[in-house]
């Protein structure tokens, strides 16, 4: 491994450091040119229920790196229950941290095809209306402009305009999670849709599945089955009801993790993967010449129906072990921890974590910053499994 190819994760990650803290021109409208113009979906769901909120450009552009800070009401949502990037390929991964009616998140695009479909929402976030809400309540959600800020294949920050999206309590259909939500899937499998106000003339399509049959089991739950494989994750679930009522949900595992991390800022962060898979992968650790408030955290998922043995190796830059150890991430499930509470030691020194698993996982590296309490996407090195 080449002394350059081992820092080029540590050189974006100073990237993403200093846009973080730098503040976007905002100016222009939708279509002007230079501007990225963004817009949060407006959706309808019942109390109690969830709505998934997009965030969406309307026009392509591409971006490489950046940080979105979404603001919410915490008098209206309860909770986020799940985030989701979106980008051809599987090319985006990130890291966030959900707390008191924000959601701050870092990602990163090594190949800058974030943001290159229209269409498709770039980011989706899944949020949990209160119980007690009235019909025909309705909040505003939007992104902190002055702190949110994307950046283009040069790293120059691009201007940006967003328009908020209205959530409003009602009684169209809604969905609430695809299961499996992510992973491959074979002709035949199951894919089970939970949600609030299937009727049993509901119309689903599933995109980019292709022919699919429906089965009604209640107002709730509907499942199912496709004639060809494809891979879920990303997938566009639009259902449409004799009333004319519709919802439009995009699928992504949203796995449940197992157990949790003894550090504070690291038990708080939500791993974001890319969707690509892996049976051999490299991550670089936090260079502990860049100061000892730095961290290294590694993040697994597992998004196939069979519980999968990982063992990580963690190495100098010459070869030499430092640390050898298995872990099992179960089918469906994700794991994320610090490098020394899994192999018992902190690095002193540049290193590398070698992930080797023969089920292939989703693997992310985890930047942790002790210091300013958040966390920071780490590229990692491998060829994903077709």
């Amino acid at each position: 491994m080449s002394f350059i190819r081992f820092l080029a994760p540590f050189i974006l990650i100073s990237t993403v450091l200093m846009a973080s803290g730098s503040k976007p021109v905002v100016g222009g409208g939708g279509g002007t040119p230079g501007v990225l113009s963004l817009r949060l979906s407006s959706e309808t769901a019942p109390a109690g229920g969830v709505v998934q909120v997009k965030l969406l450009l309307t026009e392509p552009s591409p971006i490489s790196t950046g940080k979105v800070n979404f603001v919410y009401d915490t008098a209206m949502f309860s909770d986020v229950l799940g985030i989701n990037l979106i980008a051809p390929g599987g090319d985006v991964s990130g890291t966030a941290i959900v707390s008191n009616g924000r959601l701050s998140l870092h990602f990163t695009s090594p190949n800058g095809t974030f943001g290159t479909v229209l269409g498709y929402p770039i980011l989706t976030i899944a949020m949990k209306i209160r119980a007690d809400k009235f019909p025909g309540s309705a909040s505003f959600v939007s992104l902190n402009t002055s702190t949110s800020v994307f950046s283009g294949l040069l790293g120059a920050t691009l201007a940006s305009t967003i328009k908020p999206g209205l959530i409003t309590v009602g009684t169209n259909p809604a969905v609430y999670n695809v299961l499996p939500g992510g992973g491959k899937i074979k002709a035949g499998d199951p894919i089970t849709i939970v949600g609030s106000g299937f009727d049993k003339g509901s119309k689903v399509t599933l995109d980019p599945a292709g022919a699919i049959l429906t089965q009604f089991v209640n107002s709730n739950t509907l499942i199912l089955t496709n004639k060809a494989d494809f891979q879920l994750d990303g997938a566009r679930v639009r259902i449409n009801n004799p009333d004319k009522t519709s919802v439009e949900y995009y699928s992504y595992l949203r796995g449940q993790s197992s157990g949790i991390s003894t550090d504070a800022v690291l038990a708080q962060a939500v791993p974001l993967f890319s969707g690509s898979e892996y049976s051999l992968v490299e991550v670089p650790t936090a260079n502990p010449a860049f100061g000892q408030n730095q961290d290294t955290g590694i993040a697994l998922e597992n998004a196939t129906a069979t519980a999968a043995d990982v063992r990580l190796q963690m190495t100098d830059a010459f070869g030499v072990k430092l640390g050898e150890t298995l872990v099992q991430v179960p089918a469906y499930m994700k794991m994320t921890r610090t490098v020394q509470e899994l192999f018992g030691v902190k690095p002193t020194v540049v290193s590398v974590v070698k992930v080797r698993s023969l089920i292939p996982v989703r693997v992310l590296g985890i930047l942790i910053d002790q210091t300013a309490l958040d966390v920071y996407p780490i590229n990692v090195f491998g060829v994903p499994v077709p």
